[in-house]
């Protein structure tokens, strides 16, 4: 998928709490604003041998590659499909691969099978759309990378109370990840653990201010509104992840929606 092919720069995602997902970045891609987004999404840098130390045969191990797309890819990428049913995202299969595709952004490869992926960027990142597209993306592999260790993630921002539930559009890419096994909430703004008082708070529609949320209707919402783009339903780790989460923090409307200027895709 790559039209280059210089030395790649290394990532980790929350490398303190040791999760075994990985970015290899190629060096012109390697500027300001990339870095500040990768940064920003909870990825730290790592030497070159620390990475080559890095077992892909290891459960869990992804290792998504990101350069430049080549011609071929960024014509897809660019080409307009009137029939598009998901905005400005697409995900498609081809054998045992799955290829998710971002209108005007880049191309995506993978398969939950195997640890290598990769990423062709057509984008010049210009925009602040642009790069909100981008965020979108690395967000996507992260929850697809994240889903076998039941870390689930939602289009949100964090808060000292818990975490603010949006739709996409609403969140300009922003996610809240939330791992029940090591009780960690990952967002933006940091890591922090799960408090004993931890509150959802919905605000993708308007709701009636200050409601609870019966923890069934919660576990519906968490399963229905997580940012794991499939089209062949929920992985059981989700799930499970969603059911545990619903039924052990408090749940409430915002009481109006959340400011739906963002990205178009809901």
């Amino acid at each position: 998928m790559s039209a280059t092919s210089t030395k790649p720069v290394f990532y980790q995602w929350q490398k303190s709490t040791g999760y075994p997902i990985f970015l290899r970045l190629s060096k012109d891609l390697h500027e300001g604003r990339m870095q500040k987004l990768v940064n920003d999404l909870g990825f730290q840098e790592i030497a070159e041998v620390d990475h080559r130390k890095v077992s892909v045969t290891r459960p869990g191990t992804k290792i998504l590659t990101l350069t430049r797309a080549s011609t071929r890819v960024t014509q897809q990428v660019m080409l307009k499909d009137s029939l598009d049913k998901f905005g400005s995202e697409t995900l498609n299969y081809q054998g045992n691969a799955q290829i998710y595709l971002y209108r005007k952004i880049g191309m995506m490869v993978f398969s939950p099978t195997t640890s290598m992926w990769e990423l062709g960027l057509a984008s010049s990142l210009e925009t602040t759309e642009e790069l909100m597209g981008l965020r979108v993306m690395l967000n996507r592999y992260l929850a697809w990378a994240l889903a076998p260790m039941s870390v689930i993630g939602f289009w949100g921002v964090s808060t000292n109370e818990g975490l603010v539930a949006m739709k996409q559009s609403q969140s300009f890419g922003e996610v809240v990840f939330v791992d029940m096994e090591k009780k960690i909430m990952h967002a933006s703004g940091g890591s922090r653990p799960l408090e004993a008082e931890f509150t959802i708070l919905r605000a993708d529609k308007a709701g009636p201010t200050g409601r609870q949320i019966p923890p069934e209707e919660l576990v519906s919402f968490l399963n229905t509104s997580n940012i794991y783009f499939t089209h062949m339903g929920l992985p059981q780790t989700l799930k499970k992840a969603a059911l545990t989460l619903g039924s052990s923090v408090r749940g409430e409307w915002s009481g109006h929606a959340a400011s739906s200027v963002g990205l178009s895709n809901a």
